[in-house]
C-alpha cells in the first residue's frame, strides 16, 4: 500500500492546480486512538484529509484548522493541518446512523444546519479567519462551497475514507483540483467532463494506483509534479504545553485547586494522551505569579 503521501501538481498547461493525499495510515492513527465507530471515523477522517489539503495550498502558512459544526449527532469535528501533519477529534465518537440501504448516513450525522470556520496561521503569528454556512453535511461538498463562497475560487474537491469489516481503515485519500486565474473556457469544460466520469477514489486506492497514475486519468498527462512529501498524524501535546497553559488561568481557580489538595489530570481530545500536574508543581505555579 502506498504511503501517506501528499502530492502537488499543475495541470492542464498550468491554467489549474492539483494536490492528491493518501492519507490512510493518518486517519487509522486517529481511529484507533479514539476509538471511533465507523461513521465517526469517516467523518473524522474526510476532515483530517481535507485539512490537509487545505493546507497543501497555503503559502507562509504555519497551520490551518478547520471546524465542522452542523449540528449533527457527531456534534463538532476539528482538524489542525500543518504542512506534513494532521490531528484532529470529533466530539461524539460513538454515533452509528445507516439509510434504509444500510449504508453509512454521514451527511446526517454531520448535519447541515451550521457552520464551516477555517482559521489560518500565519508563519508570524497572525491569524486569518473565515466561515460560511454548511449546505449538505457532505464535507467535500461543504468545503468546495466554502472556497466558491469564502475565496471565490473555483474548487472541486474529492474525499474519500472506507471502513474494513473489524472498524479499521481501509483506504482514505483526497483530490483537490482548483482553477487558476484567467483559466480558459475549453479548460474549464475538460476538467468538468474528466471529473463525471472519473472513477470512485476508493476503487483507486484500494488498486494501490501511485498519484500519478491517477493525475494521468485526469489529465491525459497533461501535468507536471511540483512537490510531493509524506504526511502523518501527530500531535504536539505535552505535560509542559499544559503546564503553559495552566498559567494563563485566573489566581483564584489556581488556588482552588490547590485546596482541593489533588493532581490536575487531562486528557487531550486528539491524541488521547494523559499528563498529570502535581500539587507541587500548581503551588509553584501559584506563588511565581
Amino acid at each position: 500500500m502506498i504511503k501517506d503521501t501528499l502530492t502537488k501538481a499543475l495541470i492542464f498547461d498550468k491554467h489549474a492546480r492539483l494536490l492528491i493525499v493518501t492519507s490512510t495510515e493518518t486517519v487509522e492513527n486517529a481511529r484507533s486512538t479514539q476509538t471511533l465507530w465507523p461513521v465517526a471515523s469517516i467523518s473524522l477522517g474526510k476532515v483530517l484529509t481535507g485539512a490537509l489539503l487545505m493546507t497543501g495550498l497555503e503559502k507562509n502558512i504555519a497551520s490551518v484548522s478547520l471546524r465542522i459544526e452542523g449540528g449533527g449527532p457527531l456534534g463538532t469535528i476539528l482538524a489542525t493541518a500543518t504542512k506534513d501533519t494532521v490531528r484532529g477529534y470529533v466530539e461524539n465518537g460513538e454515533v452509528h446512523i445507516a439509510n434504509n440501504n444500510q449504508s453509512l448516513n454521514t451527511g446526517f450525522a454531520v448535519g447541515n444546519n451550521g457552520t464551516i470556520t477555517v482559521l489560518k496561521e500565519q508563519i508570524d503569528g497572525s491569524h486569518f479567519t473565515s466561515a460560511c454556512e454548511i449546505q449538505t453535511g457532505e464535507i467535500a461538498e461543504d468545503l468546495a462551497f466554502y472556497y466558491l463562497q469564502s475565496e471565490q475560487t473555483p474548487t472541486s474537491v474529492i474525499l474519500s475514507v472506507t471502513i474494513e469489516t473489524d472498524n479499521s481503515v481501509k483506504t482514505a485519500g483526497g483530490i483537490l483540483i482548483q482553477l487558476l486565474p484567467n483559466c480558459p473556457e475549453d479548460i474549464i469544460s475538460l476538467i468538468e467532463e474528466k471529473l463525471k466520469t472519473f472513477p470512485q477514489l476508493s476503487t483507486l486506492l484500494q488498486k494501490n494506483l501511485s498519484h500519478e497514475q491517477i493525475i494521468e486519468l485526469i489529465t491525459d498527462g497533461n501535468y507536471q509534479i511540483t512537490e510531493k512529501y509524506p504526511v502523518s498524524f501527530f500531535c504536539p501535546c505535552t505535560k509542559e504545553r499544559f503546564v503553559k497553559s495552566l498559567k494563563t488561568i485566573p489566581r483564584k481557580e489556581i488556588r482552588l485547586m490547590i485546596k482541593d489538595g489533588k493532581d490536575i489530570e487531562t486528557i487531550c481530545n486528539f491524541c488521547h494522551q494523559k499528563h498529570i500536574v502535581e500539587l507541587e508543581d500548581l503551588k509553584k505555579i501559584y506563588f511565581r505569579r
